[in-house]
């Protein structure tokens, strides 16, 4: 399953109720206490501001894309609403169910119908929350894995986007050297003397 469009979908009191059930969850003496991270977070939320066109922008739902905090924030939010809706679901549980940030993956030995509606469930659970979802008996792509059964054993692969055209950037090209510094190398040639 994937959520759509969640960062844009965050309601921004749900979002932070969820950082303050994360934080009241997992009590830390490392961190300030919980009223000064609720705080600034609070306030990196809700003065998002941004510049279009000239004209200024103040961001009143959801999470920017790019912010820091972004990826941190969705993934409480979800988590959050993810053990709603697993605790009020009366039908069977998942075997396994895995989560990174929007994106999940999971086993289930039911029937095709007690999962479909499991996914339903989460699909009506929150009117902000929407899932695309693929079932398969046997192989399904997980971010850029290819998963698969092999008896008892699930199995993996580079899983490649119909749309990956497989392009690399060149590096004598005229892209921003930040870009350029952060290109993998798996070559057996050296890596560019300006990497070194």
């Amino acid at each position: 399953m994937d959520v759509s469009s969640l960062y844009i979908n965050i309601p921004m009191n749900e979002g932070h109720r969820a950082i303050r059930y994360f934080l009241h969850k997992f009590p830390s003496p490392d961190r300030p206490d919980d009223t000064t991270v609720l705080r600034l977070t609070e306030l990196v939320l809700r003065l998002a501001a941004f510049q279009y066109n000239g004209e200024f922008y103040l961001q009143k739902k959801g999470v920017a894309m790019g912010i820091k905090i972004g990826p941190s924030y969705a993934c409480l939010f979800v988590g959050c609403i993810e053990q709603e809706i697993l605790r009020s679901f009366r039908g069977p549980q998942p075997l396994l169910l895995k989560r990174y940030i929007d994106d999940y993956v999971g086993v289930a030995f039911s029937p095709l119908e007690y999962l479909n509606e499991l996914i339903a469930h989460f699909n009506d659970f929150h009117p902000c929350l929407k899932f695309t979802h693929k079932i398969s008996e046997d192989s399904l792509p997980f971010l850029n894995i290819q998963l698969w059964i092999n008896g008892q054993q699930i199995k993996t692969s580079v899983h490649y986007e119909s749309t990956d055209t497989h392009c690399y950037l060149n590096y004598l090209s005229s892209h921003p050297p930040s870009y350029k510094q952060s290109i993998s190398f798996l070559t057996t040639h050296p890596a560019p003397a300006s990497l070194q």
